[in-house]
């Protein structure tokens, strides 16, 4: 993926996320490869989140 691309790749990204639960989407963030980094709030959902993760 190159910069030029990165808009039209995120735009896809959030269409195939839109219908997954939070196990769908981590799994499609996993099969992606390469790093994926989580950024937290410290609100009680991202606390789910991160216990999911973890």
């Amino acid at each position: 993926m190159n910069m030029i691309n990165l808009p039209n790749e995120a735009q896809s990204l959030n269409e195939q996320m839109a219908s997954l639960d939070l196990a769908g989407r981590l799994s499609l963030a996993a099969s992606l490869g390469g790093r994926v980094v989580f950024t937290t709030s410290l609100g009680i959902e991202d606390q789910v989140i991160t216990h999911v993760i973890g």
